[in-house]
């Protein structure tokens, strides 16, 4: 993993400060949409998506949140590592990957919400699960987003 202590402090930190305000409008969609108000995120080291990243996406963990106010009928935080498997195995989104007809091995899972980006020359993944089908996808590029506007202001 590239990603240095501090720099991985630094994300986490920053991660935390957004979670109010990602929460906040979370729960207006799921309100808005009609969707359940169950949702786990995650932010990992990205270092080494598509190439020979390992096996173990558990050591790449920087920050994670849940909101636990629906019932769990899966568990989203072990899906949401199924995405990051599959984002750092091929080096791109889950969701294009599945859209593109990719293979997925069974390790991982073929649903979009495990997307890379990039924060402060730093390679993450941001996995999402617990919304309905696609909805997990645009929740983690907005995370991706968010830390990059926080973490260089404009």
């Amino acid at each position: 993993m590239a990603i240095s202590t501090e720099e991985r402090a630094k994300i986490a930190a920053t991660f935390t400060k957004i979670m109010p305000t990602m929460s906040k409008m979370l729960k207006d969609y799921t309100a808005e949409a009609g969707a359940p108000e169950r949702f786990w995120l995650g932010v990992f080291d990205g270092s080494d998506a598509g190439g020979d990243w390992g096996n173990d996406v558990a050591p790449r963990l920087i920050a994670e949140h849940e909101i636990r106010t629906a019932e769990w009928i899966n568990d989203h935080q072990a899906i949401g590592g199924k995405k990051v498997r599959a984002a750092l195995r091929t080096g791109i989104n889950t969701g294009v990957h599945a859209r593109s007809g990719g293979t997925f091995t069974e390790d991982e899972v073929p649903y979009p919400g495990g997307c890379i980006g990039e924060v402060n020359g730093n390679k993450i993944v941001v996995s999402t699960s617990g919304l309905r089908g696609t909805e997990d996808e645009p929740f983690s590029l907005l995370i991706i987003e968010l830390l990059q506007r926080a973490l260089n202001p404009a």
